[in-house]
């Protein structure tokens, strides 16, 4: 397997969003890619931080104009965006860009569905045979696995997601947010992550409406209210979240207090400077969480992150060796006929003694421990 990558590593955004692909064009480009002389299968992952091919067959240059004739851009220009992983970093890479290793927020999620999906594309398209089936059926298992049993994505380091969690933390069934900025990029950013769970009501104020926080502003669990009413919505909300870039308090305590019952409520402040009145915490049945807050737990959570990497690169070396295997393995049974004719044609004598001659001394001792584990397991 060979992988031609472009990514927020390797690119600006403005050559990422020329190399995207649309859901029409990546089933179209699948069957361009496996028509290409020397390319026999092929799966293209592609999102908003990278677009990379995987594909089976030498044709490394083949691929490149294929992409750049299909995108549109200039193959000269391209080349220095490009990164190329063959053989078995090939394999590694697909196992770190699955597991959340190679992403702008390490060990995020969306990869895993984002690679699933892109492979079940492929196998819809006839694009994959044994190769690329294997690897990535064996990639997406072991990612699995390791997300499982291990604190990659158990431990937010996003300061939306560490809101989310303070939300999911409120006890009653159903909830009632208010968002302050909601059509905010800190504002969209945190009421994706909370409509991840069921039975959350989002209510929220906003300006902008455009492409990015589309996702809010057509979403039927969300409801945008007036800024100049909000201290009627936070009295209806459970928790209230404030995530604008106002240089003034978005809530003070005296206001709240005229227009506010009294309730169990939290209070989120991620502005920078500070959008709530602190004094707002002095008040019963009040919870202020600030900034400060979240940058300690960012901090200390992205501390365990890079620690948890360091052992999972471990796990990731481990399961590339066992595809890499199954690969191999794969081929020796394809020879497997050839090698009994042989055997009976020349006998196994012939074929032990070319070892000598035909291996070095690290295949030969590889052989070798094989072979003596064999005859142990089966003389018991």
């Amino acid at each position: 397997m060979n992988i031609l990558s472009i990514s927020y590593k390797t690119a600006p955004i403005e050559i990422r969003k020329k190399v995207s692909f649309s859901d029409e064009e990546r089933p179209e480009f699948l069957k361009a890619a496996v028509k290409t002389k020397g390319v026999t299968q092929c799966v293209l992952v592609s999102t908003c931080n990278r677009c990379e091919i995987y594909f089976d067959g030498e044709n490394i240059k083949g691929v490149e104009n294929l992409l750049a004739d299909f995108k549109g851009i200039d193959k000269d220009k391209a080349k220095k965006y490009y990164n190329v992983y063959t053989s078995e970093n090939a394999v590694l890479h697909l196992l770190k860009v699955t597991c959340g290793m190679d992403s702008m927020v390490l060990g995020e999620d969306e990869i895993l569905g984002q690679v699933k999906d892109a492979f079940s594309l492929a196998l819809e398209s006839g694009t994959t045979g044994f190769e690329l089936n294997t690897v990535f059926k064996m990639v997406i298992t072991s990612v699995k696995k390791i997300k499982t049993n291990t604190m990659i994505s158990k431990t937010p380091v996003s300061y939306g997601t560490l809101a989310a969690n303070i939300v999911f933390s409120v006890p009653q069934e159903f909830k009632k947010v208010l968002i302050i900025g909601v059509t905010g990029k800190i504002g969209t950013i945190t009421a994706k992550n909370i409509l991840a769970k069921p039975n959350i009501k989002i209510m929220g104020t906003g300006r902008r409406h455009n492409a990015e926080n589309e996702f809010v502003t057509t979403n039927k669990n969300v409801e945008i209210v007036p800024f100049a009413k909000r201290y009627e919505y936070i009295n209806e909300a459970d928790v209230i979240i404030s995530a604008t870039s106002s240089p003034h308090y978005t809530i003070t305590k005296d206001e709240f207090l005229k227009y506010t019952s009294e309730k169990n409520r939290i209070f989120i402040d991620l502005a920078v400077p500070p959008d709530i009145d602190e004094e707002i915490a002095d008040l019963k049945d009040c919870t202020l969480y600030g900034i400060d807050y979240f940058k300690t737990v960012s901090d200390k959570n992205s501390i365990l992150k890079i620690k948890e990497a360091e052992n999972i690169k471990q796990l990731l070396e481990e399961e590339k060796d066992e595809i890499i295997k199954e690969l191999v393995f794969h081929d020796l049974v394809g020879n497997l006929s050839k090698l009994n004719k042989l055997v009976e044609e020349k006998g196994f004598e012939h074929m032990f003694y070319s070892l000598r001659k035909n291996t070095d001394r690290h295949q030969l001792e590889a052989v070798s421990s094989w072979m003596k584990a064999y005859i142990k397991s089966e003389e018991k």
